[in-house]
């Protein structure tokens, strides 16, 4: 149970904007019917160049976060090639070694879990079949938590980084499965946060 909100958002940088991303998550971890708010921000950043968030089973994130080697980006590259012929396949390697990779009887692979990668101005999500969805709106929301996030935000920008942490706030004040605090990043300096709630409207 997770909500992991990105858009891409607008900072005013010395005179000029510059668009950047912006990436919230919510902290609560689910145990069947344990629930532990505050547990674990669900977002990271990767060698100040990738801003990361994660969905689904907490082994199979921590594989990816703690155990797979990110490669060069060469940004003159297509972001969806590069992220399916390069990314997906660091990240099932990674599961794969840790042994949290799925597989059904017909040889079917599942990472389970869903991942939006970051960087620049660019975001995707890379899902739990090893698809990769470049949105066009240039906003996503995964997990339970994803429908009242993507309401809340809509899909129709500009947004700021405020939209996108209230966003995932509005999230854990209507499903079960999400909880406070919030942290976010931006790919302005890729630092994780816990996000300031005193002044969500």
């Amino acid at each position: 149970m997770t909500v992991v909100v990105a858009a891409v958002t607008t900072h005013r940088v010395g005179r000029k904007d510059e668009q950047a991303v912006t990436i919230a998550c919510d902290t609560q971890l689910t145990d069947g019917w344990e629930k532990s708010s505050g547990a674990y921000p669900k977002i990271w950043q990767e060698d100040n160049r990738f801003l990361v968030g994660a969905s689904g089973l907490v082994g199979a994130w921590q594989a990816v976060k703690h155990g797979m080697c990110w490669p060069h980006y060469p940004h003159t590259q297509d972001w969806e090639a590069w992220l399916f012929k390069e990314v997906r396949p660091a990240a099932v390697s990674a599961l794969d070694f840790y042994e949290v990779l799925k597989r059904d009887k017909g040889g079917v692979i599942s990472m389970g879990m869903n991942m939006v990668v970051a960087t620049g101005g660019k975001l995707a999500i890379i899902d739990d079949l090893g698809g990769v969805i470049v949105p066009r709106s240039n906003c996503i929301a995964i997990g339970s938590g994803y429908a009242q996030a993507i309401g809340s935000l809509g899909t129709t920008g500009p947004w700021t980084s405020q939209d996108v942490i209230k966003a995932a706030y509005m999230a854990t004040q209507s499903d079960l499965g999400c909880g406070v605090p919030i942290y976010f990043a931006t790919t302005l300096d890729y630092e994780v946060q816990e996000a300031d709630l005193t002044n969500i409207e």
